[in-house]
């Protein structure tokens, strides 16, 4: 008997339960009212009764009653439960979007940092082209005597003035120094020679001019000279874009 009427406030509670606390109450309150009124009416029979007997009526009393709130105390776990477990869920889709704003944030924070960081180096690189001693370097004439032959150059600074400077010609065997000089202002013109033994003056070779800015930073530049097509021809090899040397 308990246990069909364990399943009849299991069937009742899944019915009603959005108020199942409201329907126990009521079903509560009719049901001692019911028990009052039956027990009054056999109050001497009752009340006569051996007490295990006495025990038993009042266990088959009671014990729906102890059977409803049993059973409506589990759903309420279950509800409960239920609700945190959705809580749960609710923080952890919080969180999840809370992560992903951070990291759509340190993303922007990051290309932020990336473009300052770009600018701040193409604003040095400005300045230091600004400050960037620019080199040319022209074939004049030569020159003969009994002695050798000489071929005579004009070397001129462009833009900024250039510090330890140093002119070198190189025959692809040995360097030689034909110019040096601490200080040279801007668009100062300077000249040197490069010695060779009478009739036997190089085709091509390389010249070599390096200095550095006011800041100290090194630089290089290279040119070939040329006279295989029957004048003396200077080509830069890199012009624009001098080789920086680091």
């Amino acid at each position: 008997m308990r246990r069909s009427q364990l399943k009849l406030g299991v069937k009742i509670l899944k019915l009603f339960q959005g108020n199942a606390e409201q329907l126990a109450g009521l079903f509560t309150s009719i049901y001692i009212s019911a028990a009052i009124i039956i027990v009054s009416l056999r109050a001497n029979e009752i009340f006569n009764l051996p007490l295990n007997e006495l025990g038993d009526f009042l266990a088959g009393v009671f014990g729906p009653l102890a059977v409803l709130w049993l059973v409506l105390g589990y759903y309420q776990q279950g509800r409960e439960l239920k609700i945190s477990s959705q809580a749960l869920v609710a923080q952890c889709v919080e969180l999840s979007n809370s992560v992903s704003q951070q990291r759509q944030a340190l993303e922007v924070s990051t290309g932020q940092m990336e473009l300052a960081k770009a600018k701040h180096e193409l604003e040095m690189l400005e300045i230091e082209e600004s400050i960037r001693p620019r080199v040319d370097v022209a074939y004049v004439n030569s020159g003969i005597s009994n002695s050798g032959e000489w071929l005579n150059f004009n070397f001129l600074i462009i833009n900024a003035a250039a510090y330890g400077l140093r002119v070198c010609w190189s025959d692809g065997s040995a360097e030689y120094e034909v110019l040096t000089a601490g200080y040279v202002g801007a668009q100062a013109r300077e000249k040197f020679q490069v010695n060779f033994p009478k009739n036997d003056v190089d085709v091509s070779f390389n010249i070599t001019v390096s200095c550095k800015n006011v800041r100290g930073r090194p630089y290089a530049y290279q040119f070939t000279y040329d006279s295989s097509v029957g004048k003396g021809l200077v080509k830069a090899h890199e012009p624009s874009a001098p080789k920086l040397v680091s």
